[in-house]
């Protein structure tokens, strides 16, 4: 498990495969287990977190910095316990896809349940499969994935002026 007591100003990139791709990389038939939990974020800090991997971008469209994901699970649950997080973005496979990063996922499913519980002051982008897709030439594919996993945020968060929640 992986769980975040305390941080400060910055950049927080976990997942349960890797937190960043830049390069390209293959995973094939692949499961996480692991928890994440973060508590006591401070103000200034970003949170990406995703059950295989946090961050895809890669300034290229050479097939050799492509992203696959074959035939892999996540059963690891996210809790966000922050208090002042700027910004956050939870997948229950991948939080960001951006640039010109080709991902694939075929026949991957999530079961982790995605709970957020604390306050951020900006944005809050959850979604079962895939939190945030930004500016690319190559859209991503997903084939024959599923998300059964929950995406719960309790009656106290407190959330920024743009939050989004997709079960896909």
């Amino acid at each position: 498990d992986i769980f975040f007591f305390f941080f400060s100003e910055g950049y927080v990139k976990a997942g349960g495969f890797l937190s960043k791709d830049n390069f390209g990389a293959e995973f094939v038939d692949c499961t996480n287990y692991g928890n994440f939990t973060a508590d006591e974020t401070t103000a200034g800090s970003y949170i990406n977190y995703g059950g295989f991997i946090a961050d895809c971008e890669a300034n290229t469209t050479s097939e050799d910095y492509y992203i696959h994901f074959t035939n892999c699970n996540n059963y690891g649950n996210v809790n966000f316990n922050g208090n002042q997080a700027d910004a956050a973005r939870i997948g229950g496979l991948i939080a960001t896809i951006k640039n010109t990063a080709l991902t694939t996922c075929t026949n991957c499913h999530n079961y982790g349940a995605l709970n957020f519980n604390g306050k951020c002051g900006g944005y809050v982008y959850m979604g079962g499969l895939i939190a945030s897709l930004g500016i690319t030439t190559n859209s991503p594919v997903f084939k024959d994935c599923t998300n059964n996993g929950t995406i719960t945020v309790s009656e106290s968060a407190s959330l920024g002026a743009e939050s989004d929640f997709g079960g896909l």
